[in-house]
């Protein structure tokens, strides 16, 4: 019996040296190049109907779904015009989750109970730039600062809410129920 680099052969040996199974069983195996090739190709067929399939997805998930938005009054705060800080006790927070070199400006909103008599009961406080995190309950002392709007065509990054009412969409401003000014929180010392 021959041993060859292909297989063992009991017969058929020719003078060369090499079994003749070998070269028959080489002549019939499919080439390396077209087993990656079909394998390719079958890949790409499911690869392009999947693509498919997500694309219909996303088109069709873009188009309205049948609520519309009720007609908006138009977006933004009522600011009051003070000129000295004062004290409040915070009840609402709204985290800045924006850098300042985006295309509007960022703020933290700031909702509370003032403890001042020349200021309104109930205030929102716009805090430019402000990444600082702030607890609800927390006595602050708000230092004013100029609008940041006036220096600038940028709008605030709103803090919005959607509500469904009888099936229409209604958008309303976090903080546009009570007046507004731009200030900077001091933490107070308990």
């Amino acid at each position: 019996m021959a041993i060859s680099n292909c297989l063992f052969s009991p017969t058929s040996e020719n003078p060369c040296g090499f079994s003749v199974w070998c070269v028959l069983a080489k002549l019939r195996a499919k080439p390396r190049n077209e087993i990656i090739h079909k394998t390719v190709v079958k890949y790409l067929r499911k690869s392009k109907i999947i693509s498919s399939l997500v694309l219909i997805l996303i088109i069709g998930c873009k188009s309205q779904s049948g609520i519309k938005y009720s007609a908006d009054d138009g977006l933004g705060f009522e600011y009051l015009n003070i000129k000295q800080s004062f004290n409040m006790k915070l009840v609402d927070f709204f985290q800045n989750t924006a850098h300042c070199g985006t295309e509007g400006l960022p703020y933290a909103l700031l909702i509370g109970k003032t403890e001042s008599e020349f200021v309104p009961e109930n205030i929102t406080v716009l805090s430019y730039c402000d990444n600082r995190i702030f607890k609800v309950g927390e006595k602050l002392k708000i230092e004013l600062t100029e609008n940041p709007t006036e220096k600038t065509t940028m709008n605030p990054i709103y803090f919005v809410k959607d509500t469904i009412i009888n099936g229409n969409k209604n958008r309303w401003l976090i903080g546009s129920e009570y007046k507004a000014i731009w200030g900077r929180p001091i933490k107070l010392k308990k």
